[in-house]
């Protein structure tokens, strides 16, 4: 187990903890004296080996990583507020129903501008089953979504690009928060892709051009990828290099110690908040959740699953294997705070555990062989996990796989439950929406590959999703909470804490280009 996070999730910690706002490489070209900043290169962790920027990927992935540092998003969640990238101003009218945004003057690292169009030829990648993105199901809310991507039409009706710099979206339904959902779009540039196969792994091997403010330059033999300066910002930076090596979550500390890292965001839970000399440690919440999914019917009566989290000494794991750096839920909605259950429902409970199985009618000893989706090489936590599920009869194992074979790993029938990451990108709770609604029952390589489908889940939500009055919305999602917790479509396990570490030489103050969901463009200056 460990501080496992989508990079947007640790920028928007340290955000929060250097007390800085990102600003758009325009912005800080404009502003930043040359001699200002870090010189030379630093050098970051990449989790895992890769060979693509693919902003398909899912985002728990070095590739998303990567992706996010060449294409910027339209905005971030950032101190639970947003914050704009590629989008100068949004906002919703109509009830929720459409959603108007207005695009900053910015350029492609070519020159060419970016463009309402090149959101509307994003979005419309997005939806093509081929490229199999997460994203899908959220963007499945505008009008005209769901049939474009079946192929019963030619371009999604309710997206539309009213000019060069202003975008309109029409909702199948009233959502005033809906610009949630969208923090993680990273948007393409239409004049470079537009005619291309974009689900061909090579299609983003070597991107030439993008929008952040380091891009791609060139991939070294040992799987180190080489960043450069986009040379519409380049006069104002004096790194010359960003390079991402691929470093396991296990060696991190090791490889910052020895200074082959100037920064780590995939530390093992138990780093997190270690204090390594020469690095600031920086830690917070996390904003994912590791949950247990039951596959091809597998685990199909609530009371096998909430067997298996009774079964579960949770806090004593958390302690033992993570240091502390953690926290249990109980629902799959895990934050924020207001829309969350106010109490604890399952602890350790070996009895109940076996008296909810027998009711079931579980066999004992029968065999549950599951997949972790980690980066992770060490095994421990995963090993007492299936030990005490052992224990009250479920002949459970457990296999380490990368975060990058889910695809693989959600089509082997030898597989019967996956644990994987849950990201919350913002503290928005309707983004849980596609996890567990009747809309994704049907794709067992979606968001909801449990094919669960409850229709009362899916009014609750769509009653929350809708509501504007706080009040209201809270009610809503308690109870969409408290469904989670009774049926656990998704039996969550717990919330690891994000953390980092960056040298000190690039923290002495606050950074002040951060793209949205990737790296981190300046890296603070001495």
């Amino acid at each position: 187990m460990r501080g496992r996070v989508a990079l947007a999730g640790v920028l928007t910690m340290l955000l929060v903890l250097t007390g800085c706002s990102p600003v758009r490489p325009s912005v800080a070209a404009s502003a930043r004296a040359i001699k200002s900043g870090p010189a030379g290169q630093v050098a970051f962790q990449l989790p895992e080996r890769v060979s693509s920027f693919t902003p398909f990927a899912g985002a728990d992935t070095a590739e998303s990583m990567l992706a996010g540092a060449q294409f910027q998003t339209l905005l971030v969640s950032a101190d639970g507020r947003m914050v704009p990238r590629l989008a100068e101003s949004w906002g919703t009218v109509d009830a929720g129903s459409r959603l108007i945004i207005t695009l900053d003057r910015e350029a492609w690292s070519d020159g060419t501008r970016v463009s309402a169009a090149d959101v509307v030829f994003t979005i419309e990648q997005h939806l093509r089953p081929a490229n199999r993105s997460p994203l899908a199901s959220a963007l499945r809310q505008i009008k005209g979504a769901s049939e474009y991507a079946e192929g019963r039409a030619d371009r999604v009706s309710g997206l539309v690009a009213d000019s060069h710099r202003s975008l309109v979206l029409d909702l199948v339904a009233p959502n005033p928060f809906y610009i949630d959902h969208l923090t993680q779009l990273m948007v393409l540039p239409a004049h470079v892709y537009r005619g291309q196969d974009l689900s061909d792994p090579k299609a983003f091997a070597a991107p030439r051009v993008g929008s952040g403010t380091y891009l791609f330059d060139r991939w070294e033999n040992d799987g180190r990828v080489v960043l450069k300066p986009n040379p519409q910002v380049q006069p104002y930076t004096r790194l010359t290099q960003v390079i991402g090596v691929p470093v396991a979550p296990g060696q991190a500390l090791d490889r910052l110690r020895d200074g082959t890292l100037q920064f780590a965001a995939d530390l093992p839970t138990t780093a997190v908040g270690e204090q390594v000399p020469g690095y600031r440690n920086q830690q917070a919440p996390g904003n994912q959740v590791l949950g247990l999914t039951g596959l091809r019917g597998r685990l199909p009566d609530p009371r096998i699953r909430q067997a298996l989290l009774h079964a579960l000494d949770r806090e004593g794991l958390i302690q033992t294997h993570a240091a502390g750096n953690a926290r249990v839920s109980d629902s799959l909605l895990f934050a924020p705070d207001w829309a969350t259950l106010p109490e604890q429902r399952y602890r350790k409970d070996p009895e109940r555990a076996r008296a909810l199985l027998q009711q079931a009618g579980w066999k004992p000893g029968t065999p549950l062989r599951i997949v972790a989706l980690t980066a992770d090489t060490n095994p421990a936590v995963w090993n007492a996990v299936a030990e005490q599920w052992r224990a009250v009869g479920v002949d459970a194992t457990v296999q380490l796989r990368l975060p990058d074979e889910r695809a693989r790993v959600l089509a082997d029938p030898q597989v019967d439950a996956v644990i994987q990451t849950h990201l919350m990108p913002s503290p928005e709770p309707s983004v849980i929406t596609a996890w567990v609604s009747c809309a994704t029952a049907g794709d067992p390589n979606g968001p909801n590959p449990g094919g669960y489908c409850n229709p009362t889940l899916d009014r609750l939500l769509a009653r929350g999703t809708a509501e504007s009055q706080p009040a209201a919305r809270q009610q809503a999602f308690r109870e969409v909470a408290e469904l989670l917790a009774t049926e656990l479509p998704v039996i969550p396990l717990w919330v690891p804490d994000t953390g980092l570490l960056m040298a000190e030489q690039f923290t002495s103050s606050p950074a002040l280009l951060v793209p949205s969901t990737a790296l981190q463009d300046e890296w603070g200056h001495r």
